[in-house]
């Protein structure tokens, strides 16, 4: 009976053991179930975060293209404008270019007109019936055929010609080094005065490459032109 007393107290403790071993068990089983619902979430979250992430990189993708695209159109825009300056710009010089071209052609006609009304008649000559001096045209040539020297003789003054020359008496020459008024008036047989008077010279000095009038000799034509 004693034996069966202790084993029946030491069954009551391990079934008290097993009892409180269940309920353990339970409550470890209901923080698993706590636990797996937990993970399920988050890993919802991580998929839904990974989700967002992905739209924000396409997104960011496309704004990046659209700033290219803007970037791009920015400098066409700047490049086609820049053009466009530079052709007004353009446009503008050949306007002022022309404009400038048809003063001085206007200044030169005044002053060719003028010249042509004011020129003095030669010197040494006597009163003798006015003549017209002679114009361009009737030198058969432009100012800038009878004058390319430098400036000390203006193209009005060579194209005031002795109005008693026609234009075969008169040659146009270049000055070459070593020649000089005296050489010249030898050379096409003539006199310093004339040519003088002919160019309207202040003084007997004339400078290499300057262009000057001489009365014609009876030569051949050689020698019309050096």
């Amino acid at each position: 009976m004693a034996v069966a007393r202790e084993r029946e107290a030491e069954l009551s403790t391990l079934r008290v053991e097993m009892a409180a071993t269940r309920i353990a068990a339970a409550k470890k089983e209901a923080e698993l179930v706590e636990l797996r619902a937990l993970v399920a979430q988050l890993r919802q979250e991580n998929a839904d975060s990974h989700q967002r992430l992905l739209e924000l990189r396409q997104a960011g993708e496309v704004r990046q293209a659209e700033v290219n695209a803007l970037k791009a159109e920015r400098d066409q825009l700047l490049v086609t404008k820049n053009d466009q300056s530079l052709k007004d710009l353009k446009d503008g010089l050949m306007v002022l270019t022309k404009q400038l071209e048809d003063v001085r052609q206007d200044i030169g006609h005044k002053t060719l007109r003028a010249s042509d009304k004011t020129s003095p008649a030669p010197m040494g000559k006597t009163s003798a019936p006015s003549r017209p001096a002679m114009t361009p045209s009737s030198l058969q040539g432009t100012p800038a055929q009878f004058y390319d020297g430098p400036a000390s003789i203006s193209a009005i003054s060579v194209l005031a010609v002795n109005a008693t020359q026609s234009p075969s008496d008169v040659l146009r020459v270049r000055v070459q080094p070593g020649d000089s008024l005296s050489g010249l008036a030898r050379r096409y047989r003539t006199t310093v005065t004339a040519i003088a008077q002919l160019n309207h010279l202040p003084t007997d000095v004339i400078a290499v490459g300057q262009g000057l009038l001489v009365p014609s000799p009876s030569s051949s034509p050689s020698d019309r032109e050096r």
